[in-house]
């Protein structure tokens, strides 16, 4: 598969979220306030990640192989051995909205604005002590699919969305590398 096609579905996939994020605002999402009701997913040290701390106040990490082709305001990193594996941020304004009022409007710009070839799958969490959205899906974009996993905290008034990326097939091999990355989103 083309690395170019694949690179512009990751970064299409990245922009849809974060645009979407207020442009589609719903009311009446459920609340969920308890952390202690969400599955937790806290940090853990893995030498072979690399740590990134460039946007204020945010950081995540990811495998130390990967390999940078963003810029300073939407850094996203591919494996270089894994076709279409990446991890990629994207941040903006939460324009006062909550974290299930987000997700909600993120949801339906999403399913306006992609082919999704799934349900999107949506879950609150415990991320290192703050609660966050995830949604799990697969879209197509000009004849490739691409399985993605975004995760959403907001924090200091702005939204940060985390995507992880692969092609369908490689959804099992990098399950660990996912979780090992969602869990250093904070």
């Amino acid at each position: 598969m083309n690395k170019k096609i694949i690179s512009i579905i990751i970064v299409v996939a990245i922009l849809v979220i974060a645009v979407a994020g207020f442009l589609f605002y719903k009311n009446g999402a459920k609340e969920v306030s308890n952390l202690d009701e969400l599955p937790v997913y806290m940090y853990e040290e893995d030498e072979n990640y690399t740590k990134y701390t460039e946007v204020s106040g945010i950081e995540f990490s990811y495998p130390s192989n990967y390999k940078s082709i963003g810029n300073s305001n939407q850094p996203t990193f591919t494996d270089p051995e894994i076709l279409g594996a990446s991890v990629g941020l994207v941040y903006e304004s939460s324009q006062g909205l909550n974290i299930e009022k987000y997700m909600e409007a993120s949801i339906a710009g999403i399913e306006k604005t992609l082919t999704t070839n799934t349900e999107i799958q949506k879950e609150y969490i415990n991320l290192n002590g703050v609660k966050a959205g995830k949604i799990s899906y697969e879209m197509s974009q000009r004849g490739t699919s691409m399985k993605l996993t975004q995760v959403v905290i907001i924090k200091d008034g702005n939204a940060y969305v985390l995507t992880i990326g692969c092609l369908p097939d490689d959804v099992e091999k990098m399950q660990e590398t996912t979780e090992k990355i969602i869990k250093s989103f904070k």
